[in-house]
């Protein structure tokens, strides 16, 4: 998203919603959520490159965590230690 596209959502909600916002904050506000938005698609990237094809995704969910990690531990025994 560039930053003139954020920019003007932000002036169309503050001009929807009576908010007066000066030209400075709307263009600091505009330049914050770009800088937010490409940190994250960074950190998403790497996490992206650097997640092996070859993990398990565990689809159960337990009430508490400590039954979580006795399954997550079983499931383990099982991948490396088949019946």
């Amino acid at each position: 998203m560039q930053i003139h596209e954020i920019y003007s959502a932000i002036s169309a909600w503050c001009s929807e919603h009576g908010v007066p916002l000066s030209l400075k904050k709307r263009k600091i506000m505009a330049s914050t959520i770009q800088s937010r938005v490409e940190a994250e698609h960074r950190r998403l990237h790497e996490v992206w490159a650097a997640t092996p094809d070859s993990y398990t995704v565990l689809t159960h969910s337990d009430p508490t965590g400590e039954q979580a990690v006795r399954n997550v531990l079983s499931d383990l025994v099982t991948v490396w230690h088949p019946s």
